[in-house]
């Protein structure tokens, strides 16, 4: 297995983490619009030295990506999960700042899991 790194015009998506799976896709113009086709999987980010470069493990069978493709990437659900696990939750909020601050609106989502 290889490693790649990836440069970039324009600053990194700040969600992007070392673990991501990255992918890309060739691009092409078809009626005045820039198309994708098939998604080709990568490797996983290894680094990420600066805003604009990472580097990611890449199998040395994987074609590499041309300097028009489209890059992208995607979380591992099982350490990035948006939802509550288990029966309750307890949270603690807490303002450090010394200028006066106001609360607009707590919420959560939740779906019953058991009965």
């Amino acid at each position: 297995m290889g490693v790649i790194t990836l440069t970039f015009q324009a600053p990194l998506n700040e969600s992007l983490q070392i673990g991501d799976m990255v992918y890309y896709t060739p691009t092409s113009t078809v009626g005045g619009f820039l198309t994708g086709g098939i998604k080709i999987q990568m490797g996983t980010v290894v680094t990420i030295p600066s805003r604009f470069i990472i580097t990611c493990n890449i199998d040395d069978n994987t074609d590499r990506p041309g300097e028009n493709d489209f890059i992208f990437f995607s979380k591992d659900n099982l350490a990035n999960m948006a939802s509550i696990l288990g029966y309750f939750a307890d949270v603690t909020l807490e303002n450090n700042s010394t200028l006066k601050a106001e609360l607009f609106s707590v919420g959560s989502e939740f779906s019953e899991s058991s009965k």
